[in-house]
């Protein structure tokens, strides 16, 4: 994944912002989110709050509006533990009947034997074929430092 840092004022945490592309067994995603440290919880620092969307591509390889996901959470000291709450995202309200969400548990290990198989700039290349206005608003220029 791709990592992304903004400048930010002295009083608060450094913003950091990250991006890449998975594989799946159907379709391919793309994630975009963000980070950043929060207050010691104790004894123990190193934690920091975390953000990011999963955004899964339709059969033609364009953005599938029913097919994204968000996630909110921590990463533990160490950075190699994160934890937190995913759901669907919806414009819906109420909520439809079958609403997805959830607890995640997400880990980093040494090392990966799969070989990536995309280019770095893909995943920004994929918001060109966001259409929906709940999602074309996301900061996604914010996130790469256009203005």
């Amino acid at each position: 994944m791709a990592d992304s840092s903004k400048g930010s004022s002295s009083n608060l945490p450094e913003l950091k912002h990250f991006w890449g592309s998975v594989r799946g067994s159907s379709k391919d995603g793309h994630i975009f989110g963000r980070n950043h440290a929060i207050s010691n919880q104790g004894s123990f620092h190193g934690w920091q709050h975390i953000s990011m969307i999963l955004c899964f591509s339709n059969d033609r390889g364009a953005f599938d509006d029913d097919d994204v996901w968000v996630y909110e959470g921590i990463a533990l000291p160490g950075n190699r533990i994160m934890m937190g709450r995913w759901s669907q995202a919806t414009t819906e309200h109420p909520l439809p009947d079958d609403y997805q969400c959830g607890p995640f548990l997400l880990w980093n290990v040494d090392e990966s034997t799969v070989e990536p198989d995309f280019r770095p700039e893909e995943a920004w290349e994929f918001t060109a074929t966001i259409k929906n206005p709940m999602f074309s608003s996301l900061p996604f220029a914010d996130i790469l430092g256009e203005e």
